[in-house]
């Protein structure tokens, strides 16, 4: 297999390096080789499943609910933790899933809201 070369603006801020590059990454992960909804959306969420932790984003959002504001937390673009909830959280009722599979032990964490 050929090496995978990665490029990003080297003058971007540390957050939106690592999340360009958690990105691209994704990319890399699952071997696109062009750009469609689908593959953005798995670049996506590789990127967020990658740069979140689950439990300490539990944490800043039980302190605030503002993205900006766990973005900085986590040192990671907004558009990560946007899409973290977006694609990677279920929330039903009171309680809120993560990383959803299908299948037995379908849900990796689940939480209460209270």
């Amino acid at each position: 297999a050929l090496p995978i070369c990665i490029y990003f603006e080297i003058s971007l801020p540390l957050a939106e390096r690592r999340s360009v590059i958690a990105h691209e990454l994704g990319h890399a992960h699952y071997g696109h080789d062009c750009t469609t909804p689908s593959s953005e959306r798995q670049a996506n969420t590789y990127a967020a499943t990658l740069l979140v932790d689950t439990e300490w984003y539990a944490e800043l959002e039980s302190i605030n609910h503002d993205a900006e504001w766990i973005a900085d937390e986590m040192n990671v673009a907004p558009y990560v933790i946007i899409d973290y909830r977006h694609l990677c959280l279920q929330r039903i009722g009171q309680s809120t899933y993560t990383r959803p599979r299908m299948g037995v032990g379908q849900w990796l964490h689940r939480a209460l809201a209270g």
